[in-house]
């Protein structure tokens, strides 16, 4: 061994934002609906559904024992920013946090029954987002048990695009850094029922902010 001589490193990428921007190897190509299990690791950002600006909803498959349960469905993001779907004092609740400045919190009016239940949540986009401005598509929330409407409310604003990229998405718990002040001092606040599924559809066309792909398509020339 030459002792005179420093190891070999690999080369530092110094480009800064440009190697964000360029297209990299993704585990998976966009699809419009994604199914997530309880029990994993959570899902890095760059892989994870993307349902900002568009209509999307959110589906859990629950067995909930006798006495009810509590914890988290499925949650994105972190204290900076995202949104989560959990069960609290027995009742479905979602709850959307605006860039770590403002929760904007949707609860449902009944208890959760007991036993199978299919537990939703929809948003319906109500009005254009302002990106340039930081300011995601306002929205209406829905939630259900199984058809049958149990709570709704309006969202005035919502994360423009993205929970940041040391965020991540997470079944049955609040994984990274947790999504809401509500349960923050019992996170990962595990859901206590059984999950079968959570699955998120994004039907139809994705948001697309022009500057920011023209951005992306320009540092890849």
């Amino acid at each position: 061994m030459d002792r005179g001589r420093s190891p070999q490193r690999p080369p530092l990428d110094g480009r800064g934002t440009q190697r964000l921007a360029e297209a990299r190897p993704q585990p998976g190509k966009p699809r419009d609906r994604y199914v997530y299990y309880p029990g994993g690791q959570h899902v890095p950002e760059n892989a994870a559904v993307k349902v900002f600006n568009r209509d999307h909803s959110i589906t859990a498959d629950l067995v909930v024992p006798v006495g009810g349960a509590e914890g988290v469905l499925l949650a994105h993001g972190s204290r900076s920013g995202g949104y989560a779907l959990y069960v609290d004092e027995n009742r479905l609740k979602y709850v959307h946090n605006y860039v770590g400045v403002e929760e904007y919190h949707v609860a449902a009016d009944e208890m959760l029954p007991e036993g199978d239940v299919s537990a939703r949540m929809e948003f319906e986009v109500t009005g254009e987002a302002d990106v340039a401005n930081g300011k995601g598509a306002p929205g209406t929330v829905r939630l259900y048990y199984d058809d049958r409407q149990v709570g709704e409310a309006e969202i005035p604003v919502t994360t423009p695009l993205t929970t940041g990229l040391t965020a991540g998405l997470s079944c049955g718990y609040d994984a990274v850094n947790a999504t809401s002040d509500a349960y923050r001092d019992r996170a990962p606040f595990a859901f206590t029922g059984d999950i079968a599924r959570v699955v998120v559809d994004v039907s139809g066309e994705p948001f697309v902010h022009e500057e920011k792909e023209m951005d992306r398509l320009m540092a890849r020339e």
